[in-house]
């Protein structure tokens, strides 16, 4: 007797490599869901987006040459039970349109997943041809996902259709044991993880950190990722000694790094911004947050950080900081961000999301 075929997915959109340090949040999100649908029974396959960096010339080759790649696997090569679509959109949205219609028109079921922050905004800016290939790209899909409820009205207003929640996640065994007080008079150490960059809140976190050498002398800040060129050479010079640049790490080092820190510094207002994988992890391992209200932060961090309205304020931020560590040493938020990702954003939560997508896709 045969053993009953196993149902298959593909992944299309930036997906990281296994092993490989990703180059941004949906190349990370993306090989994690494919983990999740593994365990879900699922055969994978990937059908990656390029990873390119140079000049537009060199990008355009390098799209051209994936999208010729994937349209040829949809059309004449691979089939799937699903295919699950993480869309870049803007220029790329006529491409994907087609590569949805073709995964349609061979009787896949699709799921578009729409990711980053700046969706709305998109679709806000888009004129009538524009949104008309949006409009279509989201009822191609047979269920779409999005990894922030705030996107619910966008797809209600765009195809007519209720969305399922995907958050980004992390492994259960991330979620670290809750933190025990640290030692007295420590200072506290400073952490960023992700692309350094103005955008991002770097500078804004180097004023911080200057400003909490006077209540807490020794104050160190940590930055893992991948910088702008002269970047780091260009942040201030009075607060380069207490920088560590740590550059692209592997995962393992990384998690050791966090483990050390005791806040994560995300004063982001990149207009893309949505839900940070690196800020989840921050929080898994026990770092309260200081994020800004930019993209999906507040309902991510929740009642474990504290929310800046106004970046610039460097000195208050410092303050808070400062008075946090002289009361409990942040341990009291340290602990409600490990609780707020064990509650919402573990590969069990995620799951069990996945799982429901997928029945809804297949109908």
């Amino acid at each position: 007797m045969s053993e009953p075929r196993r149902k298959r997915l593909l992944i299309c959109g930036p997906v990281a490599f296994p092993g490989q340090p990703a180059a941004g949040g949906f190349q990370s999100a993306n090989l994690r869901v494919g983990a999740l649908a593994q365990s879900l029974g699922f055969e994978v396959d990937y059908l990656r987006y390029p990873d390119v960096k140079g000049g537009a010339a060199t990008k355009l080759a390098a799209y051209a040459r994936a999208f010729g790649r994937i349209l040829h696997a949809l059309t004449f090569g691979l089939r799937a039970d699903i295919v699950h679509f993480t869309p870049l959109i803007r220029h790329f949205t006529a491409f994907e349109v087609v590569i949805t219609s073709i995964a349609r028109a061979r009787g896949m079921r699709v799921v578009v997943d729409l990711r980053a922050g700046n969706q709305a905004r998109v679709w806000q800016a888009g004129g009538g041809l524009y949104r008309a290939l949006y409009r279509r790209l989201l009822k191609n899909g047979h269920v779409i996902a999005v990894e922030s409820p705030q996107y619910e009205a966008l797809t209600r207003e765009a195809a007519g259709r209720d969305a399922l929640w995907l958050p980004n996640h992390v492994p259960d065994a991330l979620v670290a044991a809750p933190r025990a007080a640290p030692a007295a008079h420590r200072p506290p150490r400073l952490i960023y993880v992700g692309a350094q960059s103005e955008a991002k809140g770097v500078r804004h976190a180097c004023a911080v950190l200057e400003a909490l050498q006077d209540p807490w002398p020794g104050t160190r800040l940590a930055l893992a990722g991948h910088a702008d060129a002269g970047f780091i050479d260009s942040l201030s010079p009075r607060a380069k000694p207490f920088i560590d640049v740590l550059g692209a790490v592997p995962f393992e080092t990384l998690k050791g790094e966090l483990d050390r820190a005791d806040v994560f510094m995300f004063l982001t207002h990149w207009e893309g911004e949505g839900h940070s994988n690196a800020l989840t992890e921050a929080m898994a391992r026990g770092c309260l947050a200081i994020v800004t209200r930019r993209g999906f932060n507040v309902e991510v961090v929740q009642e474990g950080g504290l929310v800046i309205d106004d970046r610039d304020c460097t000195d208050l931020i410092a303050r808070r900081i400062a008075d946090l560590w002289r009361d409990d040493g942040g341990l009291a938020l340290s602990h409600a961000a490990t609780a707020v990702v064990l509650r919402t954003f573990t590969a069990t939560a995620a799951t069990a999301r996945l799982k429901a997508i997928y029945e809804a896709a297949r109908g």
